[in-house]
């Protein structure tokens, strides 16, 4: 089994488990890891099984170990942000906490800070578990917008309609 679509360094040569659980302890991204043992390659991911259970297939060269150690929470930090509460809710087991947390935001290489209810069944991101909702309630909470009266924004080419 392995975890596919989310590797985001991979190590080559003497990448025995070992490593990879040294590699990805030291990394705040990594969540989990896939080990490739007919190559000796490790692959570090920026999500786990729980988050992206859609993205656990069967392999047979592969296994998928989950950092068992104090990883860093989803959404915790800029590094690492989600693409949506649920996304959050289901990386920590149901267990998460509401508050604010990083998303990955419509523009390019941004994140973006928004609340998540996570009393809700799926978890909800300012009322809405949609990105452009969390972007505008970022611009809201950080440059002091007013997203009653915020219908548009442009960012270069970038236009976000509500």
């Amino acid at each position: 089994m392995m975890l596919q679509r989310h590797v985001f360094k991979r190590i080559t040569g003497d990448a025995l488990s070992d490593v990879c659980l040294r590699e990805c302890y030291v990394d705040v991204r990594c969540q989990s890891f896939n080990y490739v043992f007919t190559q000796d390659i490790c692959e570090l991911s920026d999500r786990t099984k729980e988050a992206r259970p859609e993205d656990y297939v069967p392999n047979p060269e592969r296994f998928y170990f989950k950092g068992d150690y104090e990883r860093v929470p989803l959404g915790s930090i800029p590094e690492l942000p989600a693409e949506t509460c649920q996304e959050i809710k289901m990386s920590e087991g149901g267990q998460a906490v509401s508050g604010k947390y990083w998303f990955y935001s419509i523009i390019p290489d941004e994140t973006v800070l928004a609340p998540c209810d996570m009393k809700t069944e799926a978890g909800s991101c300012a009322g809405d578990s949609s990105p452009s909702k969390a972007f505008i309630f970022s611009l809201y909470n950080v440059k002091g917008y007013n997203p009653v009266k915020l219908t548009q924004y442009r960012y270069q080419q970038y236009v976000v309609q509500m």
